[in-house]
């Protein structure tokens, strides 16, 4: 997974020299502008948060004056890292997200190769999709340099949480396995969740995990032509069931 993940900061970290020439129009007071509409939204909720006025839920009084909006109900997953790591290392939130965003943007790429190396025994094809998916033109527009939104976060739940669902119902081979497994689903969802803030595909990605424990079920119906109520009822199946529901955490 080296080859992409180097490739794609390579493409991301490319336009670097040019905004280092051209700092009086890309820099304002030492800090490097936004290159999205929606990293002025994010890391002024960490700023307000620095600050001690990010109340969730509460009236937002930044926005949509003179009526407000509200805060959300959780601080942004990456509006909350950047306000840490402002504070940690006493530098500016764009300065931080200049460097950062890219190699947050190429993380994905470890979940996909591990999908398709174990999960389809590809190997070639777990380079070949890591290289395209970190060189895509659209994401690589949307993560490119200080472009502080939630995209990457988006890219790495759609293959992490697969990934963990596919080794704790398919490969762990000792309770111990399925546990470590389900633990890693557990936080791939909540982060999931903290960084999009869109419930609706949590719970999405949670039937699908559903179907995919029925998969063999549905196989033997289309072969046999038969339905048993008790292969449902199974004890081991709706122990399963009842895992994955905790692990993504209703």
């Amino acid at each position: 997974m080296g080859l992409p993940i180097i490739l794609g900061l390579w493409a991301r970290y490319k336009p670097v020299p040019y905004w280092e020439a051209h700092k009086a129009q890309f820099y304002v007071e030492g800090r490097p502008i936004f290159t999205a509409y929606d990293s002025y939204y994010f890391a002024r909720l960490a700023e307000d948060y620095k600050r001690g006025v990010f109340i969730p839920g509460g009236e937002d009084q930044l926005r949509f004056v003179p009526d407000y909006a509200d805060y959300p109900a959780v601080i942004p997953f990456y509006s909350w890292l950047f306000a840490k790591l402002s504070v940690l290392f006493n530098k500016p939130i764009e300065n931080l997200s200049f460097w950062l965003v890219p190699l947050l943007a190429v993380l994905f790429v470890i979940p996909l190769v591990l999908l398709l190396y174990f999960g389809a025994d590809a190997p070639l094809a777990a380079i070949g999709g890591g290289v395209v998916g970190a060189l895509a033109l659209i994401y690589l527009v949307r993560t490119s340099l200080n472009r502080l939104d939630t995209d990457s976060i988006i890219m790495f739940s759609f293959f992490a949480i697969p990934l963990a669902v596919y080794f704790a119902v398919e490969k762990a081979k000792s309770k111990r396995k399925k546990y470590l497994f389900l633990l890693l689903l557990a936080l791939f969802s909540n982060l999931f969740y903290w960084g999009y803030l869109h419930s609706g595909l949590n719970l999405l990605l949670w039937l699908v995990s559903v179907l995919l424990l029925l998969l063999p079920l549905f196989k033997k119906w289309l072969e046999t032509k038969r339905f048993d109520i008790k292969e449902l009822l199974d004890k081991q199946l709706l122990l399963d069931i009842g895992l994955l529901t905790l692990a993504f955490n209703p």
